[in-house]
Parts: structure tokens; C-alpha cells; sequence
């Protein structure tokens, strides 16, 4: 036979309660919650340049596209936050807490390419 919860005790809060509570402490409703916090440190590294042609935005265009990989989506977040002003060129990560990303960019050599290697499609 399956055993189950005991039913919550009942709320004593009202909507206009509930609703006009601030977002930092909302009111308690149903069980109490059994919450437990943990908080990891690392320490992840950039090294910028003001002198390199490519902006911050290409690499986090290029970060978007791989951020579905929720391992690159830490990479993607530690981009996003406040860097000194230049384009990084060399990001050391944690990833993991025994596996760190790095990505180095050594030699940049900017390309025009043909726009007649391109087909557009119409609309």
C-alpha cells in the first residue's frame, strides 16, 4: 500500500496578501519548505585588448549559438558580465570543478569574402 503526504495545513493569507507581497520574501503557502543553499567559488581569468578589430558582440553572437550546450552557457555568462573595456583574447573558465575552458585567440587575420559565394534566397 502507498502511503501518502499528510494534506498541507490550511493558508491564512489572503489574494491581496499574496499578490502585493515583495518578490524578496514571498508568503509561505502549503508545506514549509526545506530549503538548503550551497555556494561554489571559482576562479576564472580574462585577458583583454583594446587593439583587436572584433567587438565583444561577434564573440557573444558566437556564444549564443553554442550556448544550448549548458556546458558553454557558463562560458556565455562569465562573457556577459561586466569585462574592462577591450575584446578578450584569452577566457580561462572553470566549467566543471575539475575541467577548465580555455579559448585563445592567437592570430586574427580579417577576410573579406566574395558576396558572390553567396546565394540569398528570396522572400
Amino acid at each position: 500500500m502507498c502511503v501518502s503526504l499528510p494534506p498541507p495545513p490550511p493558508s491564512n493569507i489572503s489574494w491581496d496578501q499574496y499578490i502585493n507581497s515583495p518578490d524578496e520574501e514571498p508568503p509561505q503557502l502549503g508545506r514549509k519548505q526545506d530549503l538548503k543553499v550551497e555556494q561554489k567559488h571559482y576562479k576564472a581569468s580574462v585577458c583583454v585588448t583594446e587593439a583587436c578589430p572584433i567587438e565583444m558582440r561577434k564573440l557573444l553572437d558566437i556564444l549564443e549559438v553554442i550556448a544550448p550546450y549548458k556546458h558553454f552557457h557558463k562560458l556565455r555568462q562569465f562573457c556577459h558580465m561586466k569585462l574592462p573595456p577591450g575584446f578578450p583574447v584569452k577566457l580561462d573558465i572553470p566549467v566543471f570543478p575539475t575541467v577548465t575552458a580555455v579559448i585563445t585567440l592567437e592570430k586574427y587575420e580579417e577576410v573579406q569574402t566574395e558576396t558572390s559565394k553567396f546565394l540569398v534566397p528570396r522572400d
